[in-house]
């Protein structure tokens, strides 16, 4: 009996810390990856402006119900910020950079907030304007209001990176990522699905908006183009497109379809004799999700087109080859494809978007 009650209290026991055990893992907070890849083209943090309403940048009414770049953080710690709710005498656009610390208290600071846990953003009024904000995978729709000008999360965030940006000098500023972004909100007329469109001195050639379009979602960098020639080209569906070919100081050749103005081959193998051999080299799914943003950048319906495409990689050397084809139409020799070809360190030296070309 005595036995019988002794297994009885142990297995009492036991039960008993088990379910202590349970509550101490369950209860425990769960931890936020805070990580991030530190890569100069990728994006850790983002705002981008919707005009529903209001008055847009510039008092363009062509502003209205578009989207502008108000907030960027690179993985490099590079900053861009446009103050939309500045006076007239404040600078617009400013830029700078954040170290890795920095960024790490960002990303605390808005874990803090619930932001990673199912923070819930107020409800978005279609009649006025709002801001989109992501972090990393994470993307939320803020309301903006008159007597509110900016969230109050959003104004923290920009208090703290302030102390290390300066207003941007357009005159010496280099970087491409910054000075797209100026272009494109100083176009002040950006399409629905956020199509960059050319500044009026870019619009004074139809192929240069062309290929203006083309280099933002590559970001390739804007330098003087020369025509070359109209050819045909061979891996078109058809076979026999014809093609208006430009050519870059650098030896970047774009051909264009004139029958829709769209760049549909960028061939930049040039530019890979002049590459270091020291440059840095990023991993295959590094170079994947490059390809994936770019696809989505060129194509505004990539993501409900991707189901319908066939998918594949290939390799060769230190090059990497992301293709996606559509189905092969009848009497044409080529399936129409969206091709990017990069070098082991991101950069792009092969293009082709043949799936745009009309049927």
């Amino acid at each position: 009996m005595r036995r019988k009650s002794y297994w009885i209290s142990f297995s009492l026991l036991i039960l008993l810390l088990l379910t202590l055990l349970g509550l101490f893992v369950f209860s425990r907070p769960r931890q936020i990856d805070l990580s991030y890849d530190s890569s100069p083209q990728n994006l850790i943090l983002y705002a981008d402006m919707r005009w529903y309403g209001g008055i847009p940048p510039l008092n363009e009414p062509a502003c209205l119900g578009q989207t502008f770049p108000s907030l960027r953080v690179w993985g490099d710690g590079t900053v861009f910020y446009e103050n939309w709710a500045r006076g007239q005498s404040e600078p617009a656009y400013w830029s700078g950079h954040l170290t890795p610390d920095q960024i790490h208290t960002l990303l605390v600071s808005l874990a803090s907030k619930g932001f990673f846990s199912g923070w819930t953003p107020e409800m978005v009024n279609p009649a006025g304007q709002f801001l989109n904000f992501g972090v990393h995978t994470a993307s939320k729709d803020v309301e903006y209001t008159g007597e509110e000008p900016q969230p109050t999360f959003y104004n923290q965030i920009i208090e703290q990176i302030m102390p290390q940006l300066q207003p941007v000098d357009q005159q010496t500023m280099t970087d491409f990522r910054v000075t797209s972004l100026i272009d494109q909100i100083q176009s002040c007329a950006l399409q629905a699905k956020n199509t960059p469109v050319p500044t009026v001195e870019q619009s004074s050639n139809q192929h240069s908006d062309a290929i203006y379009t083309i280099r933002y979602a590559l970001e390739l960098p804007e330098l003087p183009l020369e025509f070359v020639e109209t050819t045909r080209m061979l891996n078109s569906p058809s076979g026999d497109l014809q093609v208006e070919v430009y050519q870059d100081s650098e030896g970047r050749k774009y051909s264009i379809n004139p029958e829709i103005n769209q760049v549909v081959e960028i061939d930049a193998r040039a530019i890979l004799l002049s590459n270091s051999p020291d440059i840095q080299s990023l991993s295959s799914d590094e170079l994947k999700a490059k390809a994936l943003n770019y696809a989505n950048a060129v194509i505004p319906d990539f993501g409900t087109l991707q189901s319908s495409l066939v998918y594949e990689e290939g390799e060769k050397g230190d090059n990497y080859f992301f293709s996606w084809y559509g189905e092969m139409q009848s009497g044409y020799m080529n399936r129409p494809r969206l091709q990017i070809g990069m070098n082991k360190s991101g950069i792009l030296f092969a293009f082709y978007n043949t799936l745009s070309i009309p049927k």
